[in-house]
This record gives structure tokens, C-alpha cells and sequence, in this order.
């Protein structure tokens, strides 16, 4: 008598007793749902309505089936007219349309490859209720199913570099094997569990291999009520048994991708506004200089920004990263100038400390909205910035491949350390002193031009270093034969300024005298600079 195993496959309803005759095919009833991801829309993008995109795709989908022909069955009919819906999961929200189609086929076989479709999602067997097979059938069906399913798997081996997989040549500990010599660990065979070398399929329709990952596959044992039952695959040469998480993913052969997630960029942000504060209120010079520069340009270009949108938008969904980045830079420049322009009608007026001061409250403001908003919201929702990395497993790569990092990362220190040494050995500029002359108002203007015999004209006389180094200035004043002593003298830094009322007076009526203001470097002998006035004495 031929052997033969009995493949219930009825999803529900009543399944009649019949066997397939030559001249009718198997008649299958199979779901198909095509999704779409549900994303809102940023505040640079327009909302879509993703039921009707969905739509589109059904549309398109059913399209092909009607006018493509699939080898090995024929389709009779196709009834799209089921409601589309938004389904919740982990990653999000999705639009799904679903599509029922009624096909025939001549074999088991022949329907494997449609019903193993990514948009499937149920099948009923219309007729007949029961299909018997024999052993070769059932052997040729699991073989197609498996091949399917490697032709599948492939693209995602090829994407993160796992090698080909071997299950039956695997040394493994596998449960239900015999030892050699003990008769007692000998398995009998019972009715519905049979017993193989790589592991145990019960008959609950469950084949495992000790502590590895469990795959659902197509096929069924007598006496089980499906086509499913789960086989355990070992996980070191395989796909791993749950989708790990993104941090851990292999990107690509010989790397590695990693995440990183700062939570606490809200409190990030609030401590270097303080730091900067505290760095400007010290007058902070040599290194604290540049740790200034390099808080203060985030300070005025990024972080007013970045906090308001963190206010509007608290979360991840409601703008993409590289809107926010651009939101952040652009808002800042329009909401510093609005400060200033505020703080111009107060009593403090435009100056240093005032817009520092404001601009850290209106940073700490934002901010705690934007904490107390993103509160509300369940933590999955929530923003917080994300970086991936990828970084590669460095005796995995090849030899040229490492000689190239090495040089690349000497590269990149050498530039570090030629930004380092010209910011702090700048170069030497043109070398010179400022020497100038105001009116008692500190303006360009309200020198003195007529004076009488004996009166006294003062001028401010102003003198800055620009030599990058430490002299000694000394100021004369001339009129005609008529020299006053020396003013000094004058010992001023780099960049430092001296400024200081200096008075003049002739004791003759003389008409247009030149009265000269001369600077002395020590050790010249002639003038450094030199201004004057025309001045009538009467």
C-alpha cells in the first residue's frame, strides 16, 4: 500500500472529506494586503492622504496580476472591494489595503510561490476540504517551499554579510539522539512524533535544535490540524532568531552600525549657555578666549532655534532631522535680532550683558516647555536626537584597506593639530601705532581754531599698540619755536590704548600757527607720527 500523509490546510468554516480527482484543480482563496508607512507631514512637506495612496497601490498591484500571467496557476477572480484601515505597530503606523484573490492550481506545488508573496496574509482552501499526498508529493512540496524561502532570505544575507548556512552538517547537541551503547536513550516511534539526527519534531508540530532561533515552515505531520509547525535553526551561521536591534545590526560585510541617542539635549544645551556665561563674566583670556568663541557662535546661531522648535514640535515625528537642523540655525537668526531690537527700547539698550542675559532666558523658557510637552508623550514618541555610526571590524578588513585608515586618521590628527597651532601662534599682522587727535567731546570735530594771547586749547591725544609687543611712547607738542616737555612715558601692550586731555597755549598774537603733536618711540630720535592743527592766536 503507498504511503501517504494527510495536509489539512481548511482555515476555518467546514471541511468536507473528498479527494482531488484528475480533472478539478485545487481552488484557493488567498488575502493579500499591500502596506504603506503612515508619516505626518513636515512643516516643509504636505499631509498625504495615505488611504488613497494605498489605494493607488492596489490599484497598480491588481493591474499586474489581471494583465501578468503566473506560471502554474490561473487566476479567477479578484475582489478588491474591502475597506482600507491603519494599522499600529512598533514602528509605526500603517495603511493597508487589502485585496482577496480566488485561483486554482493544478498542484500544491504550482501554489507555493504566489501564497509565499510578502503581502500575504491568509489563505483558505476553497476545494477540495482534504488533499492527500503522497511521500514523494510531500517531499517535492517541502523541497519548493524551502527553495522559496532561501530565495527570499538571500537578498538579506547579501545586505548584511551572513554567510550561506548548513544545518545538517553542523555538529550539534541535538535532543532526542541516541548515544552509542545505551539502549534506554534508544527513541521508539510512536504514532504523530518521529524522530531525526539534527533534532526532535514532535507531534505538536514543532521541530528544535537545542537553543537556537525557531522559523515557521510550511508543512504538516498526520494528525496535526495545519500547515504550520516551527523548526529551530542554529543562529551562528544563520539569521539571527529575532530582528536584533539597530544599534547592533551589521551594516555591511566587515562593519558594524551603531546608534547613539542623546536624551538630555535640552539640559546639554541649558549648561553650556551657563558655562558661557560664567566664562564672560570671569573676562576669560588665553584658552578661556577661545572656549568663549567656541560656545558663543552655538550660543547666538543654534540654540535659540533649536529649542523653539523643540517647543512646537515636540515629537519625532513631526520633523525630520535635517528640517530641524535647518529650522534651528534659520529661527535662531530671526530671534536674536528680535531680542536686540526688544532690549533697544529698555533702559539697558543694546549691550553685552543684556543680550547675554536674555537670550539665556528665553533659552531656558523654551526649554522647559519643551521638557514638560515631550513629558506628555509616550516615550517612544518622543524626539531625541539620533546619530548612526559604522564602524569597521578592523581584522576583518583587507591589508590595503587597513594601510588607508592608518593614513587617513594620521591626516585628520595632522590637521587637527595645524588648526590648533594657527589659532593659538596667529601670524604676525602689519605692525603699527595708532596716533590720533580729538575734540574735548571725543569726536573728530571741536578742535580748537581761535585763541587768545596766553589761552589754553586742550585736544584728547590718543595712542594705540599695534606692534605685538610692549613699547614706549612719548608725546611732544610744537609750536613753531615753542616746544612743551614731553607727555611719558607711555608703556602700553599689545593692543592696548592710552587717551588722555592735553593742553597748549601761545604767548604772542600769531596768525595761522601750526601747532604739532609728535609721537617718539623710545630711543628714536625723530618723530614716529605726527598731527597738527592750524590755530589763530589773537
Amino acid at each position: 500500500m503507498e504511503n501517504k500523509v494527510i495536509l489539512l490546510v481548511g482555515l476555518g468554516g467546514t471541511l468536507e472529506t473528498m479527494d482531488k480527482t484528475p480533472e478539478q484543480n485545487l481552488v484557493f482563496k488567498v488575502r493579500f494586503e499591500y502596506e504603506i508607512p503612515v508619516k505626518t507631514g513636515g512643516l516643509f512637506s504636505k499631509r498625504k492622504d495615505f488611504k488613497q495612496e494605498a489605494e493607488a497601490i492596489r490599484e497598480k498591484k491588481i493591474n499586474i496580476l489581471e494583465k501578468v500571467p503566473v506560471k502554474g496557476i490561473r487566476i479567477l477572480e479578484i475582489d478588491p472591494h474591502h475597506e482600507i484601515y491603519i494599522k499600529d505597530e512598533e514602528g509605526g503606523k500603517t495603511a493597508c489595503a487589502p485585496v482577496e484573490i480566488l485561483f486554482e492550481a493544478e498542484t500544491l506545488e504550482d501554489a507555493i510561490p504566489f501564497l509565499l508573496s510578502k503581502d500575504f496574509c491568509g489563505v483558505i482552501l476553497q476545494y477540495p476540504g482534504r488533499i492527500n499526498l503522497s511521500q514523494h508529493e510531500f517531499e517535492r512540496v517541502i523541497e519548493r517551499i524551502s527553495r522559496e524561502l532561501q530565495n527570499q532570505k538571500a537578498p538579506l544575507r547579501i545586505r548584511y554579510g551572513i554567510p550561506e548556512p548548513s544545518y545538517l552538517l553542523q555538529e550539534l547537541p541535538a535532543k532526542g539522539v541516541p548515544t552509542e551503547g545505551t539502549a534506554e536513550d534508544t527513541p521508539e516511534e510512536t504514532e504523530g512524533e518521529t524522530t531525526v539526527e539534527t533534532g526532535e519534531i514532535t507531534g505538536a508540530g514543532e521541530a528544535e535544535l537545542p537553543g537556537q532561533g525557531v522559523l515557521p515552515v510550511v508543512g504538516g505531520l498526520p494528525g496535526q490540524g495545519g500547515l504550520t509547525k516551527e523548526v529551530e535553526l542554529p543562529s551562528q551561521d544563520g539569521l539571527p532568531k529575532e530582528a536584533p536591534e539597530e544599534a547592533d545590526l551589521p551594516a555591511v560585510a566587515g562593519s558594524v552600525k551603531k546608534v547613539l541617542r542623546i536624551e538630555w539635549d535640552l539640559e546639554i544645551i541649558a549648561v553650556l549657555s551657563l558655562i558661557l556665561a560664567g566664562v564672560i563674566a570671569f573676562d576669560g583670556e588665553g584658552w578661556l578666549h577661545y572656549v568663549r568663541i567656541g560656545l558663543g557662535l552655538p550660543f547666538v546661531l543654534f540654540f535659540p532655534g533649536y529649542v523653539l522648535i523643540a517647543a512646537l514640535f515636540p515629537k519625532k515625528d513631526d520633523l525630520g532631522g535635517i528640517e530641524r537642523l535647518a529650522l534651528s540655525f534659520g529661527l535662531s537668526i530671526a530671534v536674536v535680532p528680535l531680542i536686540g531690537l526688544g532690549l533697544n527700547y529698555t533702559p539697558w539698550g543694546i549691550r553685552l550683558t543684556p543680550i547675554l542675559l536674555s537670550l539665556i532666558l528665553f533659552i531656558i523658557i523654551m526649554g522647559c516647555i519643551s521638557f514638560f510637552r515631550r513629558d506628555k508623550l509616550p516615550p517612544e514618541d518622543r524626539y531625541c536626537p539620533t546619530f548612526q555610526f559604522e564602524f569597521p571590524v578592523w581584522k576583518e578588513q583587507p591589508l590595503f584597506d587597513r594601510v588607508l585608515s592608518i593614513a587617513l586618521i594620521v591626516a585628520i590628527l595632522f590637521a587637527i593639530g595645524s588648526i590648533f597651532y594657527v589659532v593659538s601662534m596667529p601670524k604676525v599682522g602689519e605692525q603699527f601705532t595708532e596716533f590720533y587727535i580729538l575734540g574735548m567731546n571725543g569726536k573728530a570735530e571741536g578742535y580748537p581754531r581761535e585763541l587768545a594771547v596766553g589761552e589754553e586749547g586742550e585736544v584728547i591725544v590718543g595712542v594705540v599698540n599695534h606692534e605685538y609687543k610692549q613699547e614706549k611712547y612719548y608725546v611732544e607738542i610744537k609750536m613753531d619755536d615753542l616746544v612743551l616737555p614731553k607727555e611719558g612715558p607711555i608703556v602700553l601692550e599689545h593692543e592696548e590704548k592710552w587717551e588722555k586731555p592735553l593742553s597748549f597755549s601761545y604767548p604772542e598774537e600769531y596768525e595761522n600757527l601750526k601747532v604739532e603733536f609728535l609721537l617718539y618711540r623710545e630711543g628714536d630720535d625723530q618723530p614716529y607720527r605726527s598731527l597738527h592743527l592750524w590755530v589763530i592766536v589773537k
